[in-house]
């Protein structure tokens, strides 16, 4: 992987809490692994994706249990707007109670089983890019389980529509 500030390949138990990435010409932080913690971080002015999380077994359905939290992410995938601003892949991980503002192209892609997407605030995506969605499901058959949920959506949530995904809500507005 080229251009990543911090890579935490396979950990278990990691916590990357209170740090903030900042005018980055690649990806911010990638992180894979089990029962792993990104909290109170924020990703700011980055030219690809901010936040790659892989975590669990989609194959074998063991859950990650890797929990982003109260994270911000303003101004990423600035270089790239066919890109993700935060991208979650694998088995039974959280992402919840997070801000992303300022993207080119998505805001949060997430594929596999069992994900959770919950009471995240989305604002002002897919404005350079418009065949992404704030929220894109990646078209994958095997997100079944997976739960978005939130108090209110407002605006346009692409293709996650996968089977068995629950869709009730988080704030995602267009300007």
């Amino acid at each position: 992987m080229k251009f990543v500030a911090v890579i935490l390949e396979d950990g278990v138990g990691c916590e990357v809490r209170n740090c903030r990435f900042t005018a980055l010409g690649g990806m911010g932080l990638y992180l894979s692994g089990w029962r792993n913690r990104v909290a109170d971080c924020s990703f700011d002015q980055m030219a690809h994706v901010a936040l790659t999380l892989f975590g669990g077994s989609s194959q074998r359905l063991e859950p990650g249990g890797n929990v982003v939290e109260r994270c911000t992410f303003a101004d990423a995938g600035l270089d790239k707007p066919d890109g993700e601003v935060v991208m979650i892949k694998g088995c039974g991980n959280v992402f919840r109670d997070n801000f992303i503002t300022n993207a080119p192209g998505g805001g949060l892609m997430f594929s596999g089983p069992d994900q959770q997407i919950l009471s995240n605030r989305i604002v002002r995506t897919t404005w350079r890019n418009n065949d992404l969605g704030a929220l894109y499901g990646a078209g994958d058959m095997l997100s079944y389980g997976s739960r978005v949920v939130g108090k209110f959506r407002v605006g346009r949530v692409r293709e996650c529509c996968n089977t068995f995904v629950r869709l009730d809500g988080n704030a995602i507005h267009f300007h």
